[in-house]
């Protein structure tokens, strides 16, 4: 899964030393192919009186310190998406952030459609036309392929954790673990949910099969949005698994599967 659960792009609209891709600074007549290798975080962002840039999941309504123009009206809240990419073209993971609409529309067209599918499936190519308010993007999918290894060394090697921009942290320094520790408490997270109960695995074993076959953290990458957690997201619910294997069997019938993250 690309978008977290529940997400709607119709629902999104606003009125009114790690690497960063940022779709405007492409020159003009320039393409470059890029790649989603996780999932997004969406959100809103503004700048503020301090030209500091503040985002947060839900849209702020009348923020009191806001970037106002010189004619006093407060500058646009625009609606983001912050995913990780492979940048084909400059050949590194990078994070890109889109605020813009066209090419939001078009990742969104183009994951909804059932020829296209899943983002993370296929390469894009962003070509930019134009200058300043004449400026336009084109969104154009390649076909099917996978990852190249060099992508899945670099994005295995990275230390990415997208909600540190909510916050104003770097994303880059976030705490996070390696990638072989991530694995073995994924794996762990599955063996103590299969063992508490049967039905976990009717509507995830894709996810689990996944796992077990490639021997890959990054090839749930698509499937569930359990490749985004945090070493200590993933500790929480080992334990939250463990205190429902030691409940009586009642209680475990009365968990609510709906409300786990993979």
């Amino acid at each position: 899964m690309f978008f977290p659960e529940g997400y709607d792009l119709k629902e999104t609209s606003v009125k009114g030393e790690g690497s960063f891709f940022i779709p405007s600074k492409i020159k003009p007549g320039e393409t470059v192919s890029v790649r989603c290798i996780g999932e997004a975080l969406t959100g809103y962002l503004y700048w503020n009186d301090k030209k500091e840039c503040i985002r947060s999941r839900v849209l702020p309504e009348n923020p009191p310190d806001i970037k106002r123009g010189s004619d006093g009206k407060p500058e646009r809240i625009r609606h983001f998406w912050a995913f990780p990419i492979w940048n084909a073209t400059a050949k590194q993971v990078q994070i890109a952030e889109v605020t813009q609409k066209s090419i939001q529309d078009s990742f969104w067209l183009y994951h909804n459609d059932p020829d296209w599918g899943n983002v993370t499936t296929y390469n894009v190519k962003i070509t930019r036309e134009g200058e300043g308010l004449d400026t336009e993007y084109k969104v154009t999918p390649v076909p099917k392929s996978d990852l190249p290894q060099e992508a899945i060394d670099a994005w295995q090697s990275m230390t990415i954790n997208l909600e540190a921009l909510l916050t104003g942290d770097n994303p880059f320094e976030s705490g996070t673990s390696s990638a072989t520790d991530m694995k073995e408490i994924i794996r762990k997270l599955f063996a103590v949910a299969k063992s508490t109960d049967p039905r976990l695995l009717d509507e995830r074993g894709q996810a689990i099969g996944v796992l077990d076959s490639k021997d890959k953290l990054r090839s749930l990458m698509g499937v569930e949005s359990i490749s985004a957690m945090t070493v200590e997201n993933l500790l929480e619910w080992v334990t939250y698994f463990e205190q429902v294997q030691a409940q009586a069997a009642q209680q475990v019938q009365e968990v609510n599967y709906d409300e786990i993250p993979f």
